[in-house]
């Protein structure tokens, strides 16, 4: 037999180790993954395979609710609010002072005008200053005003009424930036990389299981494994892709809903 009909007639050899080892995806991309494994799964599976569909769905969901966290967390945006607050406070009372100022030949509108040079030689830019900063130029003030006797004064301005905004609004940022009374939860940064490390674990023993029950000689197995397999090409693709200076990344979806099973009845 001639040598090139030899060989189209001998079996394809499968290179299977792509899908035994870990695959690298974004957190977003890792549940992305994992939705399309699951679908794409073979009808008919063994204990085994259907072990390790599971433990892909219940790693793809750790990491869905993860990423989902992450993307809920409002600590540094209500932060942000409370620092707009306690600075809306000490520009209002400093134009409380300079409006009371304009009574000029009034002994009230002359102290306004002296208090208001010596609180704030420099203006209100503390206020503009980054979270640390800012919250240490209002303690300053405050401690100011308390140790010089300053809030009986500032009532008889009329402005008194600026000082329990800000003490309030002082001690909600404080407490925000962990300075206060309470601890403040730290969130764990490393939560998304474990959470997608233990996915591609998964995805990894799922792989060996799959590439374990192949049967390299018959043609309906070797179909069924690509297809199974076919996500993780497809996701591999798109990382080499996007790997290129000239061509856009390709993204997939946000994990927005929770971790579908498999399309059959024996899906995970």
């Amino acid at each position: 037999m001639p040598p090139h009909l030899t060989k189209e007639l001998q079996p394809e050899v499968l290179d299977v180790s792509p899908y035994v080892a870990t695959t690298r995806f974004t957190g977003t991309g890792g549940v992305f993954l994992a939705r399309a494994v699951l679908r794409a799964a073979p009808p008919v599976r063994s204990r085994r395979l259907e072990a390790r569909l599971e433990t892909i769905r219940a790693a793809a969901e750790a990491l869905r609710a993860v990423v989902r966290a992450r993307m809920r967390d409002k600590t540094r945006g209500e932060t942000r609010a409370l620092a707009t607050r306690l600075g809306a406070g000490w520009v209002g009372l400093r134009e409380a002072l300079e409006a009371r100022a304009r009574l000029v030949g009034d002994p009230l509108g002359d102290r306004a005008r002296e208090l208001a040079a010596s609180l704030f030689p420099d203006g209100t830019a503390f206020v503009r200053a980054r979270f640390d900063p800012q919250w240490v130029g209002s303690q300053l003030h405050l401690e100011r005003i308390d140790e010089e006797g300053l809030a009986p004064e500032l009532d008889a301005l009329g402005v008194g009424g600026f000082l329990p905004y800000i003490r309030a609004a002082h001690a909600a940022f404080g407490e925000a930036l962990g300075v206060g009374a309470a601890p403040v939860p730290t969130p764990d940064p490393t939560a998304v990389h474990r959470a997608s490390a233990a996915l591609a674990r998964a995805l990894a023993d799922y792989g060996r299981v799959l590439a374990g029950e192949l049967e390299p000689d018959d043609p309906e197995s070797v179909r069924a494994f690509r297809a199974a397999v076919h996500p993780l090409d497809a996701h591999r693709r798109r990382r080499r892709a996007a790997a290129r200076p000239t061509t856009p990344e390709t993204l997939g979806p946000t994990a927005a809903g929770p971790i579908a099973a498999g399309p059959t009845a024996a899906g995970p």
